[in-house]
């Protein structure tokens, strides 16, 4: 499975990473990236089959990045990220 993950944060995206590639299996992280307009750039080239994208980021935010994979991408699953308190939650596969 192709997997892009954006988070604006790098240590939270360096987890993200770190946690798909410890779940083992057959997936392949295509991108990680820092914004919104990176995963579409990144989509063209080599669409994914699931983004990890935080819902708060500047200029272009996890729900409207979602709208844009909706209607571009309608097939890639879209896994928002959500951290009460600034606080990464684990991501369990």
């Amino acid at each position: 499975m192709k997997i892009i993950v954006v988070d604006d944060e790098p240590l939270v995206k360096q987890y993200i990473v770190q946690c798909v590639r410890d779940a083992g299996g057959e997936n392949e992280i295509t991108a990680a990236v820092t914004s919104g307009a990176k995963v579409l750039q990144e989509m063209k080239a080599n669409p994914a089959d699931v983004v990890f994208t935080d819902i708060t980021m500047p200029k272009m935010d996890g729900i409207e990045l979602l709208q844009e994979l909706r209607q571009q991408y309608p097939s890639t699953a879209v896994i928002m990220l959500v951290r009460p308190c600034r606080t990464v939650l684990r991501i369990i596969f």
